[in-house]
């Protein structure tokens, strides 16, 4: 496995974790399920807001500053 494959699946949890906690709220209150639509709100404030990019900042900040090449085996 490769660094840049490390990369690109850290960074793709990142981008579901930014589509699903929305769709959490979304489904919650469309269905009246409040325990879902609270979890989706506080997953979304708590942890979400911001990951996307300070993830793929994160990853690649680190992968540099440690000289990794991304085609670098594991």
């Amino acid at each position: 496995m490769t660094v840049k494959t490390v990369k690109n699946i850290c960074k793709s949890i990142a981008w579901v974790q930014a589509i699903v906690a929305p769709c959490l709220m979304i489904i919650g209150h469309m269905t009246g399920n409040k325990i879902m639509r609270n979890f989706g709100a506080g997953w979304c404030a708590a942890v979400v807001l911001d990951t996307g990019r300070l993830s793929h900042m994160t990853i690649d900040m680190i992968s540099k500053e440690n000289g990794w090449d991304d085609d670098m085996e594991l």
